[in-house]
């Protein structure tokens, strides 16, 4: 059975991010964002996804993104079992280290 949210590359992500509307939607603790982040990019903690997802728009593409990528997946889940649609779900399965590498512009601190 295929997946109700989509599973990409860093790399893929990017290329997406620079013709679409998207929203990088970072799930890591807020110490570790601050640390560094993906420019544009909006924080909300896996523990707070549930509460916060009437903040996440609908319309637009809405890229998860953790340290490696497994928090991304359950932000998705947690998402799709409280009724959210899922065309527009996906997880950026490399992370955040794997955005780094495809150039995704980062702030530092």
């Amino acid at each position: 059975m295929e997946e109700p949210y989509i599973e990409i590359s860093a790399a893929e992500a990017r290329k997406i991010a620079e013709h679409d509307d998207v929203l990088i939607v970072d799930v890591r603790q807020p110490e570790q964002f601050e640390k560094e982040h993906i420019k544009n990019s909006v924080l909300i903690p896996l523990s707070r996804v549930k509460e916060r997802m009437s903040e996440l728009p609908q319309d637009k593409k809405l890229f998860f993104i953790c340290e490696w990528g497994p928090k991304g997946v359950l932000a998705c889940e947690t998402l799709l079992s409280e009724g959210f649609p899922s065309g527009n779900l996906y997880v950026v399965d490399d992370g955040l280290y794997g955005c780094k590498k495809a150039g995704f512009p980062m702030v530092e601190g």
